[in-house]
């Protein structure tokens, strides 16, 4: 598995002299954000319409399992499967298998078993848990590649929709100079993924859209808000209708 060159801003000479600031605000950004648990109430469910149901099944981690949403209803997954049932009138049978803080070896390990039975595509949301938790790049394009192969194995040529890594320069809640560190990283971890999605025919990369941030955020500045989720949804729903997935829908702009 090769990847062409990525540009890295972040060498030794650059973080050495950073790290005792950035060790700090780490801890006290942890201890500062509160702490907020996942969405409640059953996380998937199903949409009435007419026809052939779209099955949709997102995996990943806490954007996956609805942080900062009441319950499920309002989090990415549902709100996906909102979009997609108003633009085809189609039933849509949703469900999220996500864990707040998982990395994509624990996806792997933990979530990936709970998928039993094949949906029309899946949505990955990962790698934000990966940046901030120092996973090295090596184990990052392991995992998430092993992640793609096991989808395949067990599901076959299944679409999959794997999303960017979010603009972490911009997450209000990370105080500079981490923030500034956090997007660094986050920018080589999406370029890994855009390369590592090239060598699988069935892996689709989404990047992600720019927002407006302002409104995006919840109370903790650090995940979406319902608000979020909805235009997040929109996006994914879009992306998904525009691909050759559901090829009878006519194209919708972004």
């Amino acid at each position: 598995m090769t990847f062409s060159f990525i540009r890295d801003s972040l060498t030794l000479s650059t973080i050495i002299p950073l790290f005792p600031l950035l060790l700090s605000q780490g801890i006290a950004t942890r201890r500062k954000v509160p702490r907020i648990g996942e969405a409640q109430g059953p996380s998937m469910g199903t949409i009435s319409g007419h026809g052939q149901p779209i099955r949709l099944t997102m995996i990943g981690e806490s954007t996956v399992a609805g942080v900062c949403a009441k319950t499920y209803e309002t989090s990415l997954a549902a709100q996906t499967a909102v979009f997609l049932n108003q633009s085809t009138q189609r039933p849509v049978e949703w469900c999220a298998i996500g864990k707040n803080g998982i990395r994509a070896k624990g996806v792997r390990e933990l979530l990936l078993p709970k998928l039993h039975e094949k949906p029309d595509f899946i949505f990955i949301g990962l790698g934000v848990n990966d940046v901030t938790h120092f996973s090295t790049r090596q184990a990052w394009c392991t995992h998430l590649s092993g992640i793609f192969q096991d989808l395949h194995l067990g599901f076959g040529g299944i679409p999959i929709f794997m999303s960017g890594l979010p603009p972490m320069e911009q997450f209000p809640a990370l105080p500079q100079p981490l923030r500034w560190y956090l997007g660094e990283r986050a920018k080589i971890y999406d370029q890994l993924t855009q390369q590592l999605c090239q060598n699988f025919f069935h892996v689709t990369y989404l990047p992600l859209p720019k927002f407006e941030m302002a409104a995006f955020f919840c109370v903790d500045k650090f995940h979406p808000s319902e608000l979020g989720y909805q235009e997040w949804g929109r996006f994914v729903a879009t992306a998904v209708l525009n691909s050759e997935l559901l090829s009878n829908r006519p194209a919708l702009s972004v």
